[in-house]
């Protein structure tokens, strides 16, 4: 059975869904849910990185069947982007296939299942914009992570 566990986050909080070391989603919703399950690995790690703790999630697992072959190859990718840097959707795009592909890295990351673990808040545009993001509040949501890992100031202009 699928474990599950919100933890508080930015003005809302994180629902965390996994199984052992296999992550089946994490996504942000709006509103403060509280959760007793908070025990294991998963949960701690989601609990340091909203205290501003540097963490990497490399050793977690993705679950598979939540998107194309395409997005698994472009969240794969995009897992390389450490905490603390931001990369361009044509960096992005240039590992997966070449820099024509930008539109549809952007487009596989607006679906991602796995906010945080697949650090899709870190993908911004090649002019320094911040570029979209689909998640909870949108662009308020993804510089208050980016301010959080310390990088918001690496971004020139919001929207």
């Amino acid at each position: 059975m699928i474990d599950l566990s919100y933890i508080p986050f930015y003005k809302g909080s994180l629902r965390v869904e996994y199984l052992g070391r296999v992550v089946y989603g994490v996504s942000y919703m709006s509103g403060l849910v509280l959760s007793k399950n908070l025990v294991g690995r998963v949960p701690r790690y989601f609990l340091d990185y909203v205290k501003g703790r540097r963490v990497e999630f490399s050793d977690l697992e993705l679950a598979t069947g939540l998107g194309t072959d395409f997005d698994y190859k472009v969240w794969k990718a995009t897992r390389l982007i450490r905490y603390g840097e931001v990369r361009s959707y044509k960096w992005l795009a240039e590992r997966v296939g070449g820099k024509k592909y930008a539109r549809a890295v952007a487009s596989s990351l607006s679906r991602n299942p796995f906010l945080i673990v697949v650090p899709c808040h870190r993908v911004i545009r090649s002019d320094g914009g911040s570029g979209g993001f689909s998640s909870g509040d949108g662009i308020e949501l993804k510089r208050y992570m980016l301010e959080l890992e310390g990088v918001a100031r690496l971004v020139k202009y919001w929207g």
